[in-house]
């Protein structure tokens, strides 16, 4: 179910480079006589590609999502441009962002978080030039369930 949800990333070349499934049991006090119990499940999932193109600088993109869609979006970075993105990082973003949907409905989570990296290691010269920069894309899936 998972690589059907991914397949379009795939297409364009991404390669899965993690998948993680933790769940863990947690307690909670409700009051001082009383404690609770809710099991918190988390699934991890990292991808990754290479590209060469005009580095412009590195970005990160953070969004927060549920069931009803992206809820938070956070861009980082230090481009001369700001925080403006090309067509090809916009249509990756919705990309992500359909991708997200998919996974938290088609696996029953009740929302998440994903990141998008465009980074090169290294010096941050020469700019405005062909590079080699590495995509990143992370999901995190999140499930509380009280017992």
């Amino acid at each position: 179910m998972i690589d059907n949800c991914l397949v379009e990333l795939y297409d364009l070349d991404f390669e899965l480079t993690m998948m993680d499934y933790n769940k863990q049991r947690n307690s909670v006090d409700l009051d001082e006589e009383e404690t609770g119990y809710f099991n918190q499940e988390e699934l991890r999932i990292s991808l990754n590609k290479t590209i060469n193109q005009v580095w412009t600088g590195n970005m990160i993109i953070i969004c927060k999502f549920n069931e009803s869609g992206v809820i938070s979006k956070d861009v980082m970075t230090l481009r001369a441009s700001g925080k403006s993105l090309s067509q090809s990082e916009e249509e990756l973003l919705y990309l992500v962002e359909e991708i997200a949907q998919k996974l938290i409905g088609n696996l029953d989570y009740e929302g998440g978080s994903f990141k998008i990296q465009w980074q090169v290691a290294g010096s941050a010269m020469p700019y405005n030039s062909e590079r080699n920069i590495s995509v990143n894309v992370q999901f995190s899936l999140e499930n509380n369930l009280k017992e």
